[in-house]
């Protein structure tokens, strides 16, 4: 597992462009990734689990490298229709980085999240790639 954070290059839904881990939070953030639509029902989990224990989240699904911006800008519209707009700065549509992220964690792109909880430098504290479970909600609250 990669010790810091590879740079991904992403723009949240609010139309903020962003490059981690240069623009993370100074404090230590859930990273939750999704390389698959399929993700989105694990990614639901996840979310109310740190929102019910008070724990900052970002949302990152993750497009194939070399999408034209006309799709990126599709996509994004879509999730716009399926996301709260209080959440739309902290979803962060990546464009650049999610392969090298891949090849850095040794994850495979499945119907699960990848859980990434990470300090303002990009140093990964935590991380989980399998699906939700309160037992992986509580590994990582030890881990802050």
């Amino acid at each position: 597992m990669a010790s810091l954070l590879p740079d991904l290059h992403g723009t949240a839904l609010d139309g903020t462009a962003l490059v981690f881990p240069r623009d993370l939070p100074p404090m230590a953030t859930v990273l939750l990734f999704g390389y698959q639509h399929e993700a989105r029902q694990d990614l639901g989990l996840w979310k109310r689990a740190l929102d019910a224990a008070g724990i900052p989240w970002m949302s990152l699904p993750v497009a194939q490298e070399g999408t034209p911006p006309e799709a990126l800008e599709r996509i994004a519209l879509a999730m716009k229709q399926h996301s709260a707009e209080r959440d739309w700065a902290h979803t962060i549509l990546v464009h650049e980085g999610g392969t090298a992220l891949l090849m850095a964690t040794g994850w495979v792109p499945d119907a699960f999240a990848k859980v990434l909880l990470v300090d303002g430098d990009g140093e990964v504290l935590y991380h989980h790639a399998g699906p939700y479970s309160d037992e992986a909600v509580e590994r990582l609250t030890a881990s802050l």
